[in-house]
């Protein structure tokens, strides 16, 4: 999954306090995949703290 953010360093960061690894490049891109042992459930929780940090409720 690819997507781009106004500041992808700022939000790589956050993501990583929560154990979440996503990679970002020049521009705002960033890249996320998931491992084979990775469950609905902690996609969902990926999404929901996208939200969270992006929406400004962290």
């Amino acid at each position: 999954m690819f997507g781009k953010f106004r500041n992808a360093p700022r939000l790589s960061e956050a993501l990583r306090e929560l154990g979440i690894a996503a990679s970002f490049w020049p521009g705002g891109r960033m890249r996320w995949v998931t491992h084979l042992d990775v469950n609905r459930v902690a996609v969902d929780a990926a999404i929901a703290a996208v939200r969270e940090i992006t929406e400004g409720r962290t």
